[in-house]
Order: C-alpha cells, then structure tokens, then sequence
C-alpha cells in the first residue's frame, strides 16, 4: 500500500511513520521540519522517503505531490496529520462559523 502521511516527524505522525513501515508500506513521510527520529526510520526503512512540506506553502505542496507521482501510480491512503491553528487558540476552543 502507498501511504502519503503529513506531520510524519514527531507524535502520532512518527509512530504511524514506524508502524506503516514495518508492515512493508510505502510510506511518503512529509513534514515542515525534519527530525533526527523521522531520519533515523527512513535509513532503516528503504521504503520510506521523507519529503519537506509545510501545508501553507503552495510551491511545498507540488514539489511533494511531484515527488510522490514520479515514485507511484497511485496513493491509497492519506493522513493529513498536520494542521494549522490561529495564533494563540487553544486546543478545545475552535468553533466553526
């Protein structure tokens, strides 16, 4: 399976990064900052490419679409684990309009 995985460099993303790897995934692991942990699991996974991607930069956003088409066909999952926030608003605190 061909896996696209946002925020891949700490947390949530990182462990579903390992875990998707290690069951032989194709993992496209893209984050806006690298990490030494999100490093250290794509040189021991061959089948893991990290990808630089802040998801408010239009240019990042096709350069990793771009990479991610010239390695495969299709990608069948995505999770879109990152996300933006209004400076100073607090987890819980979002409403919607």
């Amino acid at each position: 399976m061909n896996v696209f995985l946002t925020g891949a460099n700490r947390g949530l993303g990182l462990e579903f990064t390992r875990q998707l790897a290690a069951r032989g995934d194709r993992v496209f692991a893209a984050a806006r900052q690298r990490s030494a942990a999100l490093d250290a699991v794509a040189a021991a996974n061959d089948n893991v490419s990290v990808l630089a991607l802040d998801v408010k930069d239009d240019a990042a956003v096709a350069r990793a679409r771009d990479a991610v088409a010239a390695a495969v066909e299709i990608v069948d999952v995505v999770i879109n684990n990152a996300g933006l926030s209004p400076k100073g608003m607090s987890f819980g605190s979002y409403r919607s309009a």
